[in-house]
């Protein structure tokens, strides 16, 4: 393990979004000269429907490169409609190292620019697993169960939840719900993960009178 060559790559932070840029390093360290031809840095973006979304709007994105999009033959964003996984959109390669000599250790920067229009689904593909089913009380207690129809929201999506009393054993006098978005530092900072900034959207309020319901 002692000669072996160490390639460690990271992004700023774990969410990007439209018109923003993806941004990070890549560092590789070596125990012994190491030559490296050429090494690039690539954005692929996979469509990544949700079972539980009927439809997936999408938005155009006017401002990308016709002729680059067609060079890469790919389905066109605009209209498209398949299955998750397909690749909708490609970066163009970002050089990080061309033809150099790593002596022990090299890192390289990068930044990678979005398009500023994109699918509202459009999210990272392997981002683990995210809850959306909630359920508000236990055993004979029951009251009501929530899910989200999204795992991921973007900007000018539309946060639909759905109430299910289908099992409440106890009446619901009122239902309040908001919608605070919360700001915190990146993986790198010096305090990753400390909230900076909190601030409530929308809040939506609903009397029940006291009843059962089943929607």
């Amino acid at each position: 393990m002692g000669e072996s060559v160490r390639i460690e790559a990271r992004l700023t932070c774990a969410y990007f979004h439209a018109g923003g840029a993806v941004r990070g390093y890549v560092k590789i360290d070596s125990p012994r000269h190491l030559y490296i031809e050429w090494g690039v840095a690539q954005v692929h973006g996979h469509l990544c429907v949700d079972s539980d979304v009927l439809t997936v709007p999408v938005v155009p994105v006017a401002a990308m490169d016709e002729s680059f999009m067609k060079s890469l033959n790919l389905p066109d964003v605009k209209t498209f409609s398949g299955p998750t996984g397909i690749c909708i959109y490609q970066s163009k390669p970002t050089v990080l190292y061309s033809e150099i000599d790593v002596e022990h250790s090299t890192t390289s920067h990068f930044a990678i620019g979005l398009p500023p229009s994109m699918c509202p689904s459009f999210k990272e593909r392997v981002g683990g697993t995210h809850t959306r089913h909630y359920t508000i009380g236990q055993a004979a207690c029951h009251l009501v169960q929530l899910t989200f129809f999204k795992q991921t929201y973007m900007p000018g999506d539309v946060v639909l939840v759905a109430f299910d009393f289908t099992g409440a054993t106890q009446p619901c006098a009122s239902i309040s719900a908001s919608l605070v978005v919360s700001e915190s530092l990146g993986a790198l900072s010096l305090d990753p993960g400390r909230a900076v900034h909190t601030h409530t959207l929308q809040t939506a309020a609903e009397l029940t009178d006291d009843a059962l319901h089943t929607h």
